[in-house]
This record gives structure tokens, sequence and C-alpha cells, in this order.
């Protein structure tokens, strides 16, 4: 005999004795396990057989489990025995173990007539870690073109634009000021121009990074309450033009304008809480699809709204600063949404500690920054770790 197969056997022994040393003989009345009928030890309770080679059924005879006996159930296919755990008077009890090719032992083990314990004495708790895609809905972008809004919360025209205030006049040489716009385009003073038709057309969130901690509470081997926190940090991005005066270098077509491209860019962070329910769908031992469902809280905030031409960095965000723009800022730069989510993924029960789980959640929700704004359709997809505690 190796030294593995000896350590194997130690273990299998070590579990017989310390089983019979926690359990009593079953003519005591303390009966069986709460939940499941006690008919005093009759054939209906246990289903006793002799253990050899060709043993399918193991179970322990002539004794009664105490609180925290492990259940056994049994995989005929592989052989393999698995200890679940369950949880009485508030006490978890968690002690896992797998049995291959238990049926060479001479010794047998109780097993209760359904291989399972009763729903209403199963509860465990699982903690873990999540990370994901967030894709954010276009709807809000808007807030980050580069317009900009009046301390009553209108939207800004061309001429009172943020952009157009900024290019123009505070960095464009207006008002006395050097112009560090035609410095960042290597052009003299007056060979560039910015208008209306030079704005961003369109702005758009790229998918972010979403990473949270998420909790679940079984109160059955399938049914959980969930408990989720979340975090995520987007950024938007677009696209204006300034117009260069200059003659290109080069053959041109007729007509052609110079007029080059430069990125403008915003950054939003949010923070999701989301509280539901969750149910496995399906018997399998190892892997099952589940769904979820409940409500979410959303917080969002405005954090960058930035200009980038060539090596010069704009912040548009100084607007927002100023006093006037103080209750603007409170109400439409940050706010908490409510909504609802929903879930659909596959749970792969890595072994008896530890899930994994592959899960699209859509969710459908107000995110209240900006103004007049309305509920959407947000979509995640990611990958969570559970782990029992």
């Amino acid at each position: 005999m190796n030294f593995t197969n000896s350590m194997k056997a130690v273990e299998y022994l070590f579990f017989i004795f310390s089983t019979l040393f926690a359990c009593q003989n079953t003519n005591a009345s303390s009966g069986f396990i709460p939940g499941v009928p006690n008919k005093g030890n009759t054939s209906d309770d246990c289903y006793p057989s002799n253990c050899d080679s060709s043993s399918n059924v193991i179970c322990l005879t002539n004794v009664t489990p105490p609180l925290n006996h492990p259940i056994c159930s049994e995989e005929k296919s592989y052989k393999v025995y698995k200890v679940e755990s369950y949880k009485v008077k508030s006490k978890n009890f968690t002690n896992f173990m797998n049995f291959e090719h238990f049926d060479k032992l001479s010794a047998t083990l109780y097993k209760l007539k359904d291989d399972k314990l009763p729903d209403n004495s199963w509860t465990v708790f699982e903690t873990g870690i999540y990370i994901g895609a967030y894709f954010a809905n276009k709807s809000t972008a808007s807030i980050y073109d580069g317009y900009g809004f009046d301390p009553n919360g209108v939207k800004n025209d061309f001429a009172n634009s943020f952009m157009n205030q900024t290019i123009n006049y505070n960095y464009g040489g207006g008002n006395g000021q050097p112009d560090l716009i035609a410095q960042a385009l290597n052009v003299n003073h007056g060979d560039w121009s910015f208008d209306q038709t030079d704005m961003p057309l369109k702005m758009k969130y790229n998918p972010g990074i979403i990473i949270g901690i998420h909790t679940k509470y079984g109160f059955t081997k399938k049914d959980a309450l969930i408990l989720n926190v979340s975090g995520t940090r987007l950024t938007v991005t677009g696209d204006f033009t300034i117009t260069l005066n200059t003659t290109p270098v080069g053959n041109t077509q007729p007509g052609y304008i110079n007029a080059p491209t430069f990125a403008i860019t915003g950054g939003e962070q949010r923070v999701l809480f989301q509280m539901g329910y969750r149910r496995i769908l399906g018997n399998n031992e190892r892997i099952n699809f589940f769904i979820e469902g409940g409500a979410e809280l959303d917080m969002a905030k405005l954090i960058k709204n930035q200009l980038t031409i060539n090596n010069l960095q704009i912040d548009l965000t100084t607007y927002y600063s100023y006093p006037q723009w103080n209750v603007f800022r409170a109400k439409h730069l940050s706010g908490v949404g409510l909504g609802a989510f929903g879930g659909l993924g596959l749970n792969l029960s890595v072994n008896p500690k530890c899930n994994i789980q592959l899960v699209y959640n859509p969710s459908y929700e107000k995110i209240n920054i900006g103004i007049n704004t309305k509920i959407k359709l947000q979509n995640t997809i990611g990958l969570r770790i559970y782990y029992i505690i």
C-alpha cells in the first residue's frame, strides 16, 4: 500500500469512528433530524445494506444522527458520496467531504430516504466577488457634449456654450489673452476657426469594468436572497473639429476643408445596490441554469468633462465650480435613481464551498444626471465567485 492509499484509508476510518462516536442508538428517544419524520427506526427511515464491492447503497445502521451529522447523497455512476451540510438553531455545519470508491470499505453509512434534507432545515450564507463589463445606455451621454447648462438648468445655445467660450475666448486669444489654441495647433493666430458646425455630433459611453461584492443567503438548496453592491467608472467619448485656414501640404480635392478632429471626453461614476431573489433551475450536482431579479438603486456622478487639442487639455467642469452653479451642480450633476434588474446565468459548483456563476443582468432604471432623464435599459455581463463562510 503506497502513502496516498494509506492516507485515504486513514481519512475513511477517521470519518467512520467520529460519526459512530457522535451518534446515539436508534432505540433512544431523541429521534431523527428536525423536519424528517421519525417512525422509530423502521425501514421507512433508513435503508441498511451490506457494504461490499457491489454495493450501491451505503447506510449507517443502528444509529441516530445528531444535529451535526452529515447526510450522504449517492452518485452511483461515479461511486462518489458527497457529504452535505445544513443549519439547525442558527449554527452552521459546513464540513464537506467526498468519498471515492467508498464501496470498497467494510462499513455502513446512514442515508436518508430521499437523499436530502428538508428545505426548511437548510440555510447557508455565501459571499464573493464580481467582475464584469457594464454597457451604459447613451441617453445621458449628451451632458458631456460641450454645450453645458446655464445656472437655471437650461441647455446653452452655441454662443453661450462652454466650448465656444473656452476655445474662441478663454484659450483662443480673445479679450487680449494669448492664443493657446494656435500654439497647440502649431499655426499663427487667426489661422484657425471654430463654429457650431465643429461641435460634437454625438457622445457615447464606452463599455466599463464593473466590480463588486455580492452575497446570498440560501434558505433552500435552490432558493436564495441576494444582496449586491457594485461600482463602475465610465468614460464618454466624442469628436469635434477645428477648421484650419492654412494651405494644406500636398494635392487636395476641390472644396477640401482642412478640419482635423479632436477628442472630447467625459467621466462618470456609478454605484449600484441590488436586492432580490435567485432560483436555481435543474438538479444537476455540478452545473445548472439560474434566474434572478429584484430592485435596484443607483448613484451616479459626473466627474470629468475635458477637451484635448493635441497636447492641450481643457477642463470644462470648471464652469460648474462657480457659485452660481451650486444648485444646478447638486441637483443635476449627481443623483440617485431607482429601477429593477433581472438576470439569467449558469451556476457551476466547483467544490462544496465554492460556486462560480456566469450571469447576464439587464436593468431598467433611471440615471439621475442631466436634465429630463428617463428610465432606460442598462446591461451588464460578468463572473461571480461565491464562497461559503
